[in-house]
C-alpha cells in the first residue's frame, strides 16, 4: 500500500509540474545557487521572456492580460520584464503615473502566474547618482507592496553607463539591495554593470557580498558578436551568476539589420549555460527590435499573432525551439 501510495504521489506530482513547469505556482521564490537560477524544488530554471519598452510610452497599451497569457502559453514565456524609464517623461517628471502603470503591469503578471522584472531603466551614471533617493524610495516602497509575493524580480540599474563599478555601482547596489531586503529578504536582485552593462569582468573581479544577485549583461547581435560572447564566457566560468536581462537581435541603437545568424549563436550559447535571457522590446515602435507591427495599436483585443513583426516571428520561434531543450532535459519518466 506504501508503495502504491507513493506512485500515484510520483505520477500526481509529475503532472502537476508538466502543467504548471514554466509558472510560478510550480516554480516559487527562486533562489541563486552557482551560476544557476533554481526554483523551490531545487531544479535549474531558465528565465525566458521579453521586455516592454518605456512604459511611459503608448506602447504599454499592448501589455494586456490576452497578451501576457498568450505569450505564457504559446511562447512559453516564464517572465516578463517591465521597463520604467527614469528620464524621458518618466518616473522623474511622472512619479504616481508610472508607480501606478508599473503596479497594473505587476499585477497582470501576477495574474498570468509568471516572473515579473521590475526595471529601474536608467541610461547613464548621472540617472543614477542624482536619482538614488528616489530609486530607495520606488524600491522601498515596491518591495514592501509586494514583500510576499515570489514572481518580482528588481532590477537596480539597467544602464549605469560611464560609472565606475567599485566608486559608484557598489554602493548604490548596496544601499538598494539592503532597502529591497529590508522587505523582501530572499528576493532577487539584478546588477547593471558599466559600459551599457556589457563590462561583465568588473563583478567578476569584484563581485558583491550579497546572495541572490545577478548581473547584468546586455548585447545586440548585429553589433556584438563572438569577442563579446569569449569575455562572458570567462565570466560565467569563474562562476559570476548572469542575466542577459535585455538584448535585441539587430544593432545596438534597437534597429538596423538583423542578424539571424549571431541571434543563433547567442541563444545556443546561453542556453547551454541556462542563462536567462530577456528580448527587447515588446512594443510597435517603427524600429527593428520590436516584435509586434504598429498596426496592433487599433487591434490591442486581437490575437498578437496577427501583428508579429519579422523580429517578433523569430523570438516566437527562439522561445518555442528553446522550451523544446528545457522540457527534454527536465521531465523523465518516473
Amino acid at each position: 500500500m506504501i508503495i502504491v501510495a507513493g506512485t500515484i504521489s510520483i505520477i500526481a506530482f509529475n503532472r502537476f509540474r508538466q502543467k504548471y513547469y514554466n509558472r510560478v505556482t510550480y516554480n516559487g521564490n527562486l533562489k541563486i545557487v552557482g551560476t544557476n537560477v533554481e526554483n523551490q524544488f531545487g531544479e535549474v530554471i531558465q528565465l525566458r521572456g521579453v521586455s516592454s519598452h518605456g512604459i511611459q510610452w503608448n506602447y504599454y497599451q499592448c501589455i494586456t492580460d490576452e497578451s501576457l497569457e498568450h505569450l505564457r502559453d504559446n511562447w512559453k514565456m516564464n517572465v516578463f520584464r517591465v521597463a520604467m524609464y527614469i528620464g524621458q517623461d518618466g518616473y522623474i517628471q511622472n512619479k504616481e503615473k508610472m508607480y501606478a502603470r508599473m503596479v497594473d503591469i505587476v499585477e497582470k503578471c501576477i495574474k498570468a502566474d509568471i516572473y515579473v522584472i521590475v526595471d529601474w531603466h536608467i541610461t547613464d551614471s548621472k540617472e543614477m547618482n542624482l536619482y538614488q533617493e528616489e530609486a530607495k524610495e520606488f524600491f522601498s516602497n515596491i518591495s514592501m507592496q509586494y514583500k510576499d509575493v515570489p514572481n518580482l524580480i528588481y532590477e537596480i540599474c539597467n544602464e549605469p553607463n560611464d560609472a565606475s563599478w567599485e566608486k559608484e555601482i557598489v554602493p548604490y547596489a548596496t544601499e538598494m539591495i539592503e532597502t529591497i531586503r529590508k522587505n523582501s529578504k530572499n528576493a532577487i536582485v539584478i546588477v547593471g554593470t558599466p559600459n551599457y552593462s556589457r563590462n561583465i569582468l568588473s563583478p567578476t573581479n569584484t563581485p558583491l557580498k550579497f546572495s541572490n544577485v545577478l548581473y547584468a549583461y546586455h548585447f545586440y547581435a548585429n553589433t556584438h558578436k563572438n569577442a563579446e560572447r569569449q569575455i562572458l564566457n570567462y565570466s560565467y566560468e569563474q562562476g559570476i551568476p548572469i542575466i542577459v536581462s535585455e538584448w535585441g537581435i539587430c544593432d545596438y541603437t534597437g534597429d538596423g539589420d538583423i542578424n539571424y545568424e549571431e541571434s543563433n549563436q547567442w541563444i545556443q550559447f546561453l542556453n547551454e549555460r541556462n542563462i536567462g535571457w530577456v528580448n527587447w522590446s515588446y512594443s510597435y515602435k517603427d524600429e527593428t527590435s520590436a516584435i509586434l507591427k504598429k498596426e496592433i495599436e487599433e487591434h490591442l483585443n486581437e490575437n498578437i499573432e496577427n501583428f508579429l513583426s519579422k523580429s517578433g516571428k523569430y523570438i516566437e520561434k527562439l522561445m518555442k525551439n528553446t522550451d523544446e531543450e528545457v522540457r527534454k532535459k527536465q521531465f523523465i519518466s518516473f
